[in-house]
Protein backbone atom coordinates (compact mmCIF):
# COMPACT_ATOMS: atom_id res chain seq x y z
CA UNK A 1 0.00 0.00 0.00
CA UNK A 2 1.73 3.26 -1.05
CA UNK A 3 1.04 6.89 0.58
CA UNK A 4 -0.62 8.96 -1.55
CA UNK A 5 -0.35 12.78 -3.03
CA UNK A 6 -4.49 13.53 -3.25
CA UNK A 7 -3.41 17.00 -4.59
CA UNK A 8 -1.63 15.24 -7.51
CA UNK A 9 -5.49 14.24 -8.54
CA UNK A 10 -8.41 16.43 -9.87
CA UNK A 11 -11.38 14.34 -8.51
CA UNK A 12 -9.60 14.02 -5.56
CA UNK A 13 -11.78 11.19 -3.08
CA UNK A 14 -14.05 10.96 -6.55
CA UNK A 15 -16.37 8.20 -4.85
CA UNK A 16 -16.05 9.71 -1.42
CA UNK A 17 -20.22 10.31 -2.09
CA UNK A 18 -23.08 8.24 -2.38
CA UNK A 19 -24.17 10.63 -5.27
CA UNK A 20 -20.60 10.02 -7.14
CA UNK A 21 -20.75 6.22 -6.78
CA UNK A 22 -24.42 5.94 -8.10
CA UNK A 23 -23.04 8.13 -11.04
CA UNK A 24 -20.18 6.05 -11.75
CA UNK A 25 -22.24 3.16 -11.33
CA UNK A 26 -24.80 4.46 -14.15
CA UNK A 27 -21.72 5.12 -16.25
CA UNK A 28 -21.33 1.18 -16.09
CA UNK A 29 -24.28 0.10 -16.61
CA UNK A 30 -24.37 2.58 -19.70
CA UNK A 31 -21.28 0.78 -21.19
CA UNK A 32 -22.50 -2.40 -20.69
CA UNK A 33 -25.65 -1.79 -22.19
CA UNK A 34 -23.61 0.00 -25.33
CA UNK A 35 -21.53 -3.27 -25.19
CA UNK A 36 -25.56 -5.48 -25.59
CA UNK A 37 -24.74 -6.51 -22.11
CA UNK A 38 -21.11 -7.74 -21.82
CA UNK A 39 -18.26 -6.37 -19.71
CA UNK A 40 -16.23 -4.86 -23.21
CA UNK A 41 -15.78 -5.55 -27.01
CA UNK A 42 -12.63 -8.14 -26.17
CA UNK A 43 -13.57 -12.18 -26.40
CA UNK A 44 -12.75 -12.15 -22.90
CA UNK A 45 -15.38 -15.48 -22.42
CA UNK A 46 -12.56 -17.22 -24.96
CA UNK A 47 -9.45 -17.21 -22.73
CA UNK A 48 -11.21 -18.18 -19.00
CA UNK A 49 -8.92 -15.59 -17.29
CA UNK A 50 -7.53 -16.39 -13.97
CA UNK A 51 -6.10 -12.96 -13.09
CA UNK A 52 -8.03 -9.76 -13.50
CA UNK A 53 -7.09 -6.13 -12.56
CA UNK A 54 -8.87 -2.93 -12.37
CA UNK A 55 -7.37 0.49 -12.40
CA UNK A 56 -8.71 3.24 -10.71
CA UNK A 57 -11.81 1.60 -9.48
CA UNK A 58 -13.86 4.20 -8.52
CA UNK A 59 -17.37 3.04 -7.40
CA UNK A 60 -16.41 -0.73 -7.46
CA UNK A 61 -18.84 -1.45 -10.46
CA UNK A 62 -16.73 -2.57 -13.25
CA UNK A 63 -14.36 -5.01 -10.43
CA UNK A 64 -18.03 -6.42 -9.02
CA UNK A 65 -19.40 -7.06 -12.61
CA UNK A 66 -16.14 -9.05 -13.91
CA UNK A 67 -15.59 -10.66 -10.53
CA UNK A 68 -19.35 -12.11 -10.84
CA UNK A 69 -19.11 -12.77 -14.61
CA UNK A 70 -15.87 -14.52 -14.04
CA UNK A 71 -16.06 -16.53 -10.71
CA UNK A 72 -12.85 -18.81 -11.53
CA UNK A 73 -10.44 -15.33 -11.40
CA UNK A 74 -9.14 -13.25 -8.95
CA UNK A 75 -9.79 -10.09 -9.32
CA UNK A 76 -7.68 -7.20 -7.72
CA UNK A 77 -9.81 -3.57 -7.46
CA UNK A 78 -7.29 -0.56 -7.04
CA UNK A 79 -7.91 3.09 -6.17
CA UNK A 80 -6.73 6.12 -4.87
CA UNK A 81 -9.16 6.03 -1.70
CA UNK A 82 -11.00 3.03 -0.94
CA UNK A 83 -14.15 1.51 -2.37
CA UNK A 84 -17.55 2.72 -1.28
CA UNK A 85 -19.92 0.80 0.81
CA UNK A 86 -21.34 -1.84 -0.92
CA UNK A 87 -23.83 -4.69 -0.51
CA UNK A 88 -22.58 -8.23 -1.18
CA UNK A 89 -19.68 -8.44 -3.43
CA UNK A 90 -18.19 -11.38 -5.38
CA UNK A 91 -15.95 -13.30 -2.85
CA UNK A 92 -13.46 -13.77 -5.55
CA UNK A 93 -12.43 -9.67 -5.39
CA UNK A 94 -10.79 -8.48 -3.22
CA UNK A 95 -9.74 -4.43 -2.88
CA UNK A 96 -6.18 -2.45 -2.65
CA UNK A 97 -5.79 1.12 -1.98
CA UNK A 98 -2.96 1.78 -4.35
CA UNK A 99 -1.63 5.39 -6.08
CA UNK A 100 -1.19 4.39 -8.97
CA UNK A 101 0.89 7.38 -10.25
CA UNK A 102 3.81 5.54 -8.54
CA UNK A 103 5.25 2.24 -9.06
CA UNK A 104 2.91 -0.57 -8.26
CA UNK A 105 3.72 -3.39 -5.84
CA UNK A 106 3.29 -5.79 -8.94
CA UNK A 107 5.60 -8.23 -10.75
CA UNK A 108 5.81 -8.25 -14.24
CA UNK A 109 3.09 -10.60 -16.24
CA UNK A 110 0.87 -10.77 -13.51
CA UNK A 111 -2.33 -10.71 -14.88
CA UNK A 112 -4.60 -11.86 -17.54
CA UNK A 113 -7.15 -8.68 -18.05
CA UNK A 114 -5.95 -5.27 -17.22
CA UNK A 115 -8.89 -2.83 -17.24
CA UNK A 116 -8.74 1.45 -16.84
CA UNK A 117 -11.85 3.32 -17.45
CA UNK A 118 -11.12 7.37 -17.22
CA UNK A 119 -8.04 6.84 -15.42
CA UNK A 120 -4.52 7.37 -17.72
CA UNK A 121 -6.15 10.74 -18.29
CA UNK A 122 -5.56 11.56 -14.78
CA UNK A 123 -1.96 10.44 -14.36
CA UNK A 124 1.28 12.42 -14.81
CA UNK A 125 3.64 11.11 -17.87
CA UNK A 126 0.85 8.92 -18.95
CA UNK A 127 2.55 7.26 -21.69
CA UNK A 128 5.35 6.23 -18.83
CA UNK A 129 2.44 5.04 -16.80
CA UNK A 130 0.92 3.27 -19.47
CA UNK A 131 4.10 2.06 -20.18
CA UNK A 132 4.07 0.55 -16.65
CA UNK A 133 0.86 -1.33 -16.59
CA UNK A 134 1.59 -2.66 -19.95
CA UNK A 135 4.52 -4.51 -18.34
CA UNK A 136 2.23 -5.91 -15.86
CA UNK A 137 0.24 -7.96 -18.64
CA UNK A 138 0.46 -11.53 -19.03
CA UNK A 139 1.40 -12.39 -23.05
CA UNK A 140 -2.16 -13.23 -24.87
CA UNK A 141 -3.77 -10.64 -22.20
CA UNK A 142 -5.91 -8.03 -22.76
CA UNK A 143 -5.96 -4.26 -21.82
CA UNK A 144 -8.62 -2.82 -22.17
CA UNK A 145 -9.03 1.04 -21.84
CA UNK A 146 -12.21 3.49 -21.84
CA UNK A 147 -10.92 7.22 -21.99
CA UNK A 148 -12.59 10.55 -23.24
CA UNK A 149 -12.21 12.94 -25.59
CA UNK A 150 -13.32 17.01 -25.23
CA UNK A 151 -10.94 18.43 -27.24
CA UNK A 152 -11.78 18.53 -31.19
CA UNK A 153 -9.40 20.35 -33.22
CA UNK A 154 -10.43 21.19 -36.78
CA UNK A 155 -8.17 22.01 -40.03
CA UNK A 156 -7.09 25.32 -38.14
CA UNK A 157 -6.31 23.97 -35.07
CA UNK A 158 -9.40 25.56 -33.05
CA UNK A 159 -10.80 23.75 -30.31
CA UNK A 160 -14.45 22.46 -31.98
CA UNK A 161 -14.99 20.23 -29.12
CA UNK A 162 -16.54 20.48 -25.45
CA UNK A 163 -13.61 21.61 -23.73
CA UNK A 164 -13.62 24.77 -26.63
CA UNK A 165 -17.24 25.56 -26.10
CA UNK A 166 -16.91 25.75 -22.07
CA UNK A 167 -15.23 28.06 -19.11
CA UNK A 168 -15.15 24.76 -17.10
CA UNK A 169 -14.08 22.37 -19.18
CA UNK A 170 -11.27 24.20 -20.01
CA UNK A 171 -10.11 24.67 -16.74
CA UNK A 172 -10.70 21.30 -15.72
CA UNK A 173 -8.65 20.59 -18.73
CA UNK A 174 -5.65 23.09 -17.41
CA UNK A 175 -5.85 21.69 -13.94
CA UNK A 176 -4.81 18.07 -15.58
CA UNK A 177 -2.21 19.37 -16.99
CA UNK A 178 -0.68 21.43 -14.95
CA UNK A 179 -0.45 17.87 -12.65
CA UNK A 180 1.26 16.89 -15.91
CA UNK A 181 -1.68 15.10 -17.47
CA UNK A 182 -3.00 14.64 -20.67
CA UNK A 183 -6.84 15.44 -20.36
CA UNK A 184 -6.69 14.29 -24.28
CA UNK A 185 -4.59 10.93 -24.15
CA UNK A 186 -7.61 8.84 -25.05
CA UNK A 187 -6.96 9.32 -29.36
CA UNK A 188 -3.02 8.44 -28.65
CA UNK A 189 -3.35 5.33 -27.19
CA UNK A 190 -3.44 3.18 -30.16
CA UNK A 191 -0.80 4.71 -31.29
CA UNK A 192 1.58 4.19 -27.71
CA UNK A 193 -0.11 0.71 -27.94
CA UNK A 194 1.31 0.06 -31.23
CA UNK A 195 4.85 1.77 -30.81
CA UNK A 196 5.15 0.26 -27.49
CA UNK A 197 5.71 -3.50 -29.87
CA UNK A 198 4.00 -5.29 -27.02
CA UNK A 199 1.02 -6.41 -28.73
CA UNK A 200 -0.13 -8.29 -31.52
CA UNK A 201 -3.67 -6.97 -32.14
CA UNK A 202 -4.81 -3.46 -31.51
CA UNK A 203 -8.57 -2.82 -31.26
CA UNK A 204 -9.92 0.89 -31.51
CA UNK A 205 -13.42 2.51 -31.44
CA UNK A 206 -13.79 5.87 -31.37
CA UNK A 207 -17.89 6.43 -30.47
CA UNK A 208 -19.50 9.87 -31.17
CA UNK A 209 -22.17 10.96 -28.26
CA UNK A 210 -24.32 13.53 -29.03
CA UNK A 211 -24.96 15.36 -25.66
CA UNK A 212 -27.78 17.77 -27.24
CA UNK A 213 -30.31 15.13 -28.82
CA UNK A 214 -29.08 14.85 -32.16
CA UNK A 215 -29.83 11.55 -33.73
CA UNK A 216 -26.53 9.30 -34.31
CA UNK A 217 -28.49 5.89 -33.64
CA UNK A 218 -30.20 4.36 -30.73
CA UNK A 219 -27.21 2.62 -28.90
CA UNK A 220 -24.81 6.17 -28.95
CA UNK A 221 -27.80 8.14 -27.88
CA UNK A 222 -28.56 6.18 -25.00
CA UNK A 223 -24.73 6.53 -23.79
CA UNK A 224 -24.89 9.90 -24.65
CA UNK A 225 -27.92 10.18 -22.15
CA UNK A 226 -25.69 8.62 -19.57
CA UNK A 227 -22.53 10.81 -20.22
CA UNK A 228 -24.89 13.65 -20.25
CA UNK A 229 -25.58 13.07 -16.84
CA UNK A 230 -22.10 12.33 -15.75
CA UNK A 231 -21.01 15.46 -16.76
CA UNK A 232 -23.82 17.67 -15.16
CA UNK A 233 -23.08 15.94 -11.96
CA UNK A 234 -19.12 17.19 -12.52
CA UNK A 235 -20.29 20.85 -13.28
CA UNK A 236 -22.50 20.47 -9.72
CA UNK A 237 -19.21 18.98 -8.22
CA UNK A 238 -16.07 20.08 -9.37
CA UNK A 239 -15.87 23.72 -8.61
CA UNK A 240 -15.51 22.90 -4.89
CA UNK A 241 -12.48 20.82 -5.56
CA UNK A 242 -10.96 22.83 -7.88
CA UNK A 243 -12.07 26.34 -6.48
CA UNK A 244 -7.79 27.15 -5.52
CA UNK A 245 -7.33 27.19 -9.30
CA UNK A 246 -10.01 29.55 -10.34
CA UNK A 247 -12.82 27.47 -11.50
CA UNK A 248 -16.14 28.70 -9.99
CA UNK A 249 -19.53 27.60 -8.96
CA UNK A 250 -20.85 29.34 -12.50
CA UNK A 251 -19.01 28.00 -14.42
CA UNK A 252 -20.39 24.71 -13.35
CA UNK A 253 -23.90 26.70 -13.31
CA UNK A 254 -23.19 27.61 -17.29
CA UNK A 255 -21.54 24.26 -18.30
CA UNK A 256 -24.43 22.66 -17.00
CA UNK A 257 -27.01 25.22 -19.12
CA UNK A 258 -25.02 24.78 -22.03
CA UNK A 259 -25.81 21.16 -21.84
CA UNK A 260 -29.39 21.63 -21.64
CA UNK A 261 -29.87 23.94 -24.71
CA UNK A 262 -31.41 21.97 -27.57
CA UNK A 263 -29.39 24.87 -29.71
CA UNK A 264 -25.99 23.65 -28.08
CA UNK A 265 -24.95 21.21 -30.98
CA UNK A 266 -22.12 19.26 -29.27
CA UNK A 267 -20.66 16.23 -29.07
CA UNK A 268 -18.31 14.00 -26.70
CA UNK A 269 -15.98 11.52 -27.85
CA UNK A 270 -15.56 8.12 -26.43
CA UNK A 271 -12.27 6.57 -27.14
CA UNK A 272 -12.85 2.43 -26.32
CA UNK A 273 -9.51 0.42 -26.68
CA UNK A 274 -8.89 -3.32 -26.23
CA UNK A 275 -5.19 -4.63 -27.27
CA UNK A 276 -4.03 -8.39 -26.86
CA UNK A 277 -0.68 -8.50 -25.55
CA UNK A 278 2.13 -10.50 -28.10
CA UNK A 279 3.08 -14.12 -27.39
CA UNK A 280 5.85 -13.43 -29.54
CA UNK A 281 7.62 -11.22 -32.11
CA UNK A 282 7.37 -12.84 -35.48
CA UNK A 283 4.62 -10.98 -36.85
CA UNK A 284 4.06 -6.82 -36.82
CA UNK A 285 1.14 -5.37 -34.48
CA UNK A 286 -2.33 -5.07 -36.22
CA UNK A 287 -4.10 -2.38 -35.57
CA UNK A 288 -8.11 -2.53 -36.06
CA UNK A 289 -9.62 1.12 -36.24
CA UNK A 290 -13.80 0.41 -36.24
CA UNK A 291 -15.55 2.59 -37.58
CA UNK A 292 -18.88 4.64 -36.27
Amino acid sequence: MSTSNPASYVLVNSSDSHAESDDLDTVHTGLVGYFCGRLTLAPLEEMNPKSILELGAGSGAWAIDAAARFPQAHVLATDLFPMPPRGSIPSNLRFMQLDLSKSYPFEDESFDVIHGRFIIMHLANGPEALSRIVKLLKPGGWLLLEEPDDELLDHNGRNTGLAGASAFAQKFHNALRRRGADPVIGPKLAELLKRSYQFMEINVKLVTLPLSGHDFGSAANALAKVWKARYKHLGRTTPAKLAGEGMTEEDGREFIARLDDPNFNQTSMLNIVWAKKRIDYAHSPRLIRAKY
